[in-house]
């Protein structure tokens, strides 16, 4: 399958102008890394037409103090005066939707003294009627991305990829399509450039509230890009789906609510020294297991699929602890990472050898 590039169409104020986003709480400027991390100037992700719903979405951080000034802002589509007729509040991201005509191509926001303008994107039926996993991802070694892609196409069946890449720095947007290919020939690739600061983690709550790409960007590939897609899975590169039975995507689609989540444990690897640890490597636990934050799957068209999307579930996670799988589970491979959120490394004497890991991993590394 040829694989595409997809490119975004943010809104993003300028830096040396007076809007700035205000943080949660004034005493997060004086976290070390909160100012280089924190999203203080981009107003929207992506701006995307609903022709079902006559209108255009704004994918947006959160607003704060955005909200007043872009609702009084003069805000033309393609020329003509519009009004927004609601903004839809999140834990991490919201959505500023704004009535349309059939076809609408540009629009152009006035807010205080800045003019905003961007082409409007149009959703992407490419990847309807096939399971689709999501990711985001900056510079993790493309050896890691074939092995994941590859466990996805050929033990979960996947025949799509949304992969965000947040702002490489050691290869290219061609480089991830070729990997891509390679690992998982059968499927098609969709990679989007998405270089948006990531957000800070806080040292106590709300520690994640900050992180508004990661939901944000979950939810520009709900309008635009998996939308009409037959399932989702929602997934990190160190993070891969083992499933009994039927894959996830099947499992999804079986629940009575078309969802379902992944319990998640950590495995840890002992590699060679000076060798680069592979997911293969991940067969190793403690004794008694050590879990991790659920991950999960969707079907897009359901009434949970159609709410918001976030990092650890749908529609605020209400419904998570009812739709737990019974035959899958999550392998979080601790050494795939490039250590930018804390170095990972636990390959102590008590680990014990963890068969599943060993039967379903060894065989998922591509050379």
């Amino acid at each position: 399958m040829r694989p595409m590039l997809a490119q975004l169409n943010p809104l993003i104020l300028p830096e040396s102008g007076d809007l700035a986003r205000d943080p949660i709480r004034v005493a997060h400027l004086d976290v070390p890394g909160f100012t280089e991390a924190y999203d203080r100037h981009t107003l929207a992700y992506d701006v995307i037409h609903r022709p079902a719903d006559q209108a255009i979405v704004l994918v947006c951080p959160k607003l704060f103090n955005f909200a007043q000034p872009l609702r009084a802002a003069k805000i033309q589509v393609d020329g003509t005066n519009r009004k927004i007729a609601k903004i839809a509040r999140f834990r991490r991201y919201d959505e500023v939707w704004i009535s349309c005509g059939p076809a609408p191509e540009r629009i152009e926001i006035h807010l205080g003294a800045d003019t905003l303008s961007a082409a409007i994107s149009i959703p992407d039926a490419t990847l309807a009627g096939r399971d689709v996993v999501i990711a985001k991802s900056k510079d993790n070694a493309l050896d890691w991305i074939a092995d994941w892609a590859h466990h996805y196409a050929t033990l979960q069946r996947a025949t799509g990829f949304v992969f965000f890449d947040n702002g490489s720095t050691d290869y290219g947007p061609a480089d991830i399509e070729a990997t891509l290919t390679k690992a998982a020939p059968n499927a098609v690739h969709l990679v989007v450039p998405a270089n948006f600061r990531f957000g800070p983690t806080l040292p106590k709550v709300p520690k994640h509230l900050s992180k508004f790409f990661q939901a944000g960007i979950l939810n520009v590939a709900r309008h635009r890009f998996v939308g009409q897609s037959a399932g989702v899975v929602s997934v990190d590169i160190d993070e891969m789906i083992v499933s009994e039975q039927r894959t996830i995507f099947d499992e999804a689609r079986a629940a009575r609510l078309g969802y379902v989540t992944v319990p998640g444990f950590w495995r840890y690897a002992r590699p060679a020294a000076g060798q680069m640890p592979r997911h293969s490597d991940h067969v190793w636990r403690f004794p008694v297991d050590r879990g991790c934050q659920e991950k999960w799957a969707v079907t897009p068209n359901s009434f949970l699929g159609r709410g918001g999307w976030d990092v650890h579930g749908v529609r605020g996670y209400h419904a998570n602890k009812w739709v737990t799988s019974a035959t899958s589970i999550m392998l979080h491979c601790e050494r795939v990472t490039t250590g930018w959120k804390r170095k990972r490394q636990n390959d102590g004497p008590d680990l014990v050898p963890c068969p599943i890991a060993s039967r379903v991993l060894t065989g998922q590394k591509v050379e």
